[in-house]
């Protein structure tokens, strides 16, 4: 009876199972964004338009919906913050189109395929490792800070130096934010039950799919090779 009061609300084997539902909706939510991404491919009036001024319109959009999860997790059903993860997953595919549009195909598949294995390493050494990495947590929001702040003032400045500077911290930084939140969202579980776990698993699979695709999107930059070379 103690340890089932330890380990919270739900047993071994019922967290094993919200685990793996959290990758199944992230992995769902990539599909999504392939998925979209391939529609603006296929349709040139959709990929000008994507180029024009409706991408302003879908970042927007996407943000609105990333923060309002976040700051409405507590008033949304689990079914309602499901939904809307779908739909940021649809908005980041339509904003991903005109971005790896510039790339191969094959540098696509190969920045893909290396951004999963890298995050696929970090996920579960957060899962399994026993050391705590509560620690990282506020260290990597300062990085994520950070490379936001030099990413909007490399729009002005234009260095090719300081993007290949802020595309490396970014592949780091995710990379470490995979792990803490595959430890993170494991620890949260421990300690819920019902519409709360579900809700966890939820904004889990959000974490997790913003971090292989900051990742990717990171690598992708760095390895891809463009269609005009």
């Amino acid at each position: 009876m103690q340890a089932a009061v330890s380990r919270g609300f739900l047993s071994s084997s019922e967290i094993n199972d919200k685990i793996v539902e959290v990758y199944r909706l992230m992995a769902l939510s990539v599909l999504i964004s392939t998925g979209f991404a391939y529609m603006v491919l296929s349709s040139p009036s959709l990929m000008m338009a994507m180029k024009g001024g409706l991408m302003w319109v879908v970042l927007v959009a996407q943000l609105a919906l990333v923060f309002g999860m976040g700051f409405m997790v507590t008033k949304l059903s689990a079914p309602a913050l499901t939904g809307a993860l779908y739909a940021v997953s649809a908005l980041f595919g339509l904003s991903l189109a005109p971005i790896v549009d510039v790339y191969t195909s094959a540098s696509v598949v190969q920045s893909f395929s290396l951004a999963a294995i890298v995050f696929c390493t970090a996920a579960l050494v957060g899962y399994f490792t026993k050391k705590s990495l509560a620690g990282m947590g506020s260290f990597l929001m300062v990085g994520v800070i950070g490379i936001l702040l030099a990413g909007i003032a490399n729009i002005f400045f234009q260095s090719s130096a300081a993007q290949f500077a802020i595309n490396i911290l970014t592949v780091v930084v995710f990379t470490g934010l995979a792990a803490y939140d595959s430890q993170r969202i494991r620890d949260d579980l421990i300690n819920s039950d019902g519409d709360q776990a579900d809700k966890i698993v939820v904004m889990g699979a959000l974490s997790m799919y913003m971090n292989m695709l900051n990742i990717f999107m990171a690598l992708l930059r760095l390895i891809g090779v463009t269609s005009d070379d």
